[in-house]
């Protein structure tokens, strides 16, 4: 029997929440969503954050992002800068991108169907060169039965409704394109220092 032993140094934290009060709140909120503009791609640039009709929500998500930032032993408090909506059509989604300018993301998902496309990441770390699993550069995590939390380079996270995900700002995510035809509502904000200009 071996003794070894593993120690992870350097891991990719994403944090997950779910909502106590969506069903409190819900009715309202949805009622406010639908007098909003979406554009063809999905986007609504309501700056959520600043919108009193939503402060339940905005001050569980900010709580949140603030205990994610003490697990990393962060010394400073973190507030949303920016934020905004999204309603993507059938088809629609995101490229892989990160949020430059900001430390911490959110994703929350409030009105969504869990057969519904998720929020992929994939790792910050540089590409294994020497390729010990055989991976194709267009494998792109999809043969999951080859890794592990040890070597994978994506992962993904369903939508659930209710759920809050946070990330770090630098890891790069995507939303695969929309194959159902439902409402997908998701609110993104992201955050830095409190002591840092909102982001115009």
């Amino acid at each position: 029997m071996s003794n070894l032993k593993l120690e992870r140094w350097f891991p990719t934290i994403i944090g997950f929440v779910d909502c106590p009060f969506l069903s409190d709140i819900y009715d309202s909120y949805d009622n406010k969503i639908r007098l909003m503009q979406f554009n063809k791609d999905g986007f609504s640039y309501t700056q959520i954050h600043l919108d009193n009709t939503f402060k339940r929500l905005n001050d569980w998500i900010t709580y949140n992002v603030n205990e994610y930032a003490k697990a990393h032993k962060f010394p400073a408090t973190y507030e949303a800068k920016e934020s905004w909506l999204l309603n993507y059509p059938h088809g629609g989604g995101q490229p892989w991108h990160t949020h430059v300018g900001a430390t911490i993301s959110t994703v929350f998902y409030f009105d969504v169907k869990e057969n519904d496309v998720g929020t992929r990441f994939r790792s910050p770390l540089p590409y294994d060169m020497i390729n010990p699993l055989n991976l194709s550069p267009n494998n792109d995590g999809k043969s999951d039965d080859k890794f592990n939390e040890l070597t994978s380079s994506v992962c993904n996270y369903s939508p659930v409704q209710g759920r809050l995900l946070i990330f770090r700002s630098h890891v790069e995510h995507t939303a695969n394109n929309k194959e159902t035809n439902g409402r997908r509502i998701v609110f993104s904000y992201n955050y830095g220092p409190t002591n840092e200009p909102e982001k115009k």
